[in-house]
C-alpha cells in the first residue's frame, strides 16, 4: 500500500440518463414524444484549472535519496526525517501548517494507466483509514506536468479530498480530530524500471474540533478556490529531475 502523513468518497461514475417517454392524448391521436439524452458534463482537470506559473512560492532544490533524484520544494516545507523515522522508501516534507508532501517509490502496479490515478487516491484513503473520501479527478496527465522526466514515462494524476485525522490524534480523541485534507496525487509510472514513484500533497482546508492541527493555511489569491495549493504544488512536482538511475537497481 502507498504511504500516508503524519499530517494529513467513493468514486463516482456519471451514467447518461434518459428521460421517459411522453405521451399526450387528444380525442382522436395518440402522438409520442421521444427526448434526446442530454449531453453529459464533462469534468474538467484541475490540474489544467491551476496554473504553475502563478506561483510565487520561492523554491529551493532539494536532494532525494541520497541526490538520485532533485526536487524543489517551498522554502517553508522542511526535511520531516529530522523529526521521526523515515522508511527509505519515502521522502516527507511538511510545513508549518501540516500541509505535507511525501514522495515514494513503490514497486509499479499491474494496473492500466487510466486506472492509476484512482487506485492510488484510494489505496491512500484505505491505508490511512480515512473516514471518507471524495474522488474529483483522475486520468493521464501532459509530459509538461513533469519536463526534466522522459516522454517515455507515463504521469497520471488523481485530485480528491479525504476525512482523517492527524498522526494518533484519533486515538486519543476519537473521529472530532479528523481534519478535511485535498489530496494531489502524481504518479509517475517508471515501467522500465519497474517502479511507481508516486508524489502526494496533503493540504489540509478544514480543522477537527479535537485535531492537535491548530490552523489552516489560508487560501491566497493566486489560488483556485476548489484546490488550494494545488498550483504550487505543481510548480514543485514540476522540478523534479532522476539524477541518477543506480537509485532503481
Amino acid at each position: 500500500m502507498a504511504s500516508t502523513p503524519e499530517t494529513t468518497e467513493p468514486t463516482t461514475t456519471t451514467t447518461n440518463t434518459t428521460h421517459p417517454t411522453h405521451t399526450t392524448h387528444t380525442h382522436t391521436t395518440t402522438t409520442t414524444t421521444q427526448y434526446a439524452d442530454p449531453t453529459p458534463c464533462p469534468i474538467l482537470n484541475p490540474f489544467q484549472q491551476c496554473n504553475p506559473s502563478n506561483n510565487t512560492t520561492e523554491l529551493t532544490q532539494q536532494d532525494l535519496y541520497g541526490g538520485a533524484i532533485t526536487m524543489s520544494f517551498g522554502t517553508d516545507f522542511k526535511d520531516i526525517s529530522h523529526i521521526r523515522v523515515v522508511p527509505d522508501h519515502q521522502e516527507v516534507w511538511t510545513d508549518t501548517y501540516d500541509n505535507t508532501i511525501i514522495v515514494e517509490l513503490l514497486n509499479c502496479k499491474d494496473i492500466p494507466d487510466t486506472d492509476a490515478g484512482q487506485f492510488f487516491f484510494t489505496d491512500l484513503a484505505e491505508s490511512s483509514d480515512a473516514g471518507a473520501h471524495d474522488l474529483s479527478y483522475s486520468g493521464v496527465l501532459d509530459h509538461a506536468i513533469c519536463p526534466e522526466i522522459s516522454t517515455d514515462v507515463v504521469k497520471c494524476g488523481a485530485v480528491g479530498s479525504h476525512v482523517v485525522s492527524k498522526f494518533h490524534d484519533e486515538d486519543k480523541s476519537g473521529t472530532s480530530a479528523r481534519n478535511q485534507v485535498m489530496v494531489y496525487v502524481i504518479n509517475l509510472r517508471l515501467k522500465e524500471v519497474g517502479t511507481d514513484m508516486l508524489v502526494t500533497m496533503y493540504r489540509t482546508i478544514q480543522v477537527g474540533e479535537t485535531s492537535s492541527t491548530t490552523e489552516v493555511k489560508e487560501i491566497e489569491t493566486r489560488d483556485h478556490p476548489d484546490f488550494p495549493s494545488l498550483g504550487s504544488f505543481m510548480a514543485m512536482v514540476g522540478t523534479i529531475k532522476i539524477v541518477s538511475h543506480e537509485l532503481f537497481g
